[in-house]
């Protein structure tokens, strides 16, 4: 019995080869991760309704503090800290990196992301103690456009055959 090949198979071995299988995966990872960040921005700026869970309003204190009533949103510090690394072949990271930027007071914006992401009690100086709400812009974001991704990295890979 005797099999033909017909089409392009030479892209298609080679796309098997482990070392360009690799790349074609790491760029898929790389346009996630960049997909990832613009959306995560686009939520912060939105108020979260991107993502369809909207931020609880500021606090009448915070407005009076920060001169804003938008949550999140102060000067856009934490939105321009929002970023897509490659941590390690192959791995990213998207969000707010630890000792990549701080305020001017000295708080790191990581904490700050985290701070809001998750809520907190945070101390003043004066020692009384506020409640900050949860108001998860990340989280959200990564559930609602799982399928977004799913898309992309399926996207680039198969680009890869044409």
């Amino acid at each position: 019995m005797e099999f033909n090949f017909t089409g392009d198979w030479d892209k298609v071995f080679k796309m098997l080869d482990p070392t360009v299988f690799k790349q074609i995966a790491r760029l898929g990872l790389q346009k996630i991760a960049a997909f990832y960040e613009g959306k995560i921005k686009e939520n912060i700026v939105s108020g979260g309704q991107l993502a369809g869970k909207p931020f609880l309003e500021n606090a009448p204190s915070t407005i009076n503090a920060k001169g804003s009533s938008k949550p999140l949103i102060a000067k856009g510090e934490l939105v321009a800290n929002v970023k897509a690394y490659e941590v390690s072949n192959n791995t990213f990271f998207v969000g707010v990196k630890r000792g990549n930027a701080r305020t001017k007071e000295g708080r790191d914006y990581a904490d700050i992301a985290a701070t809001h992401e998750w809520g907190a009690i945070v101390p003043t100086k004066s020692g009384i103690r506020f409640t900050v709400p949860p108001r998860p812009f990340m989280g959200p974001v990564l559930e609602k456009f799982k399928g977004d991704a799913l898309k992309i990295f399926r996207t680039t890979m198969l680009g890869w055959l044409k």
